[in-house]
């Protein structure tokens, strides 16, 4: 099935997973980004900065979405239209 999404279309699904994350792959991608930081900060080089687990987090709900003002009046220009026709 990956083999066979466009780009457009996985990065949909990310986006989507990013709102709904099921609370297994919220749990998985918890401990493996344990691992992950482990393993990294275990193999870094001497002088290379230490992750934490967050760095290496797939599913972050509380992650900031950094938006022009241009993004943001679109988006609510969006929300007025939906207001509007409903």
């Amino acid at each position: 099935m990956l083999s066979q999404l466009s780009a457009s279309q996985f990065s949909e699904w990310q986006q989507y997973f990013e709102i709904e994350t099921p609370i297994t792959a919220q749990i998985f991608d918890r401990h493996m980004s344990q691992l992950i930081s482990m393993y990294y900060n275990n193999n870094r080089s001497s002088n290379a900065q230490s992750l934490s687990p967050a760095d290496f987090r797939l599913f972050d709900r509380h992650k900031v979405i950094e938006q022009t003002p241009e993004e943001m009046y679109q988006m609510m220009k969006g929300i007025q239209s939906v207001q509007q026709n409903s």
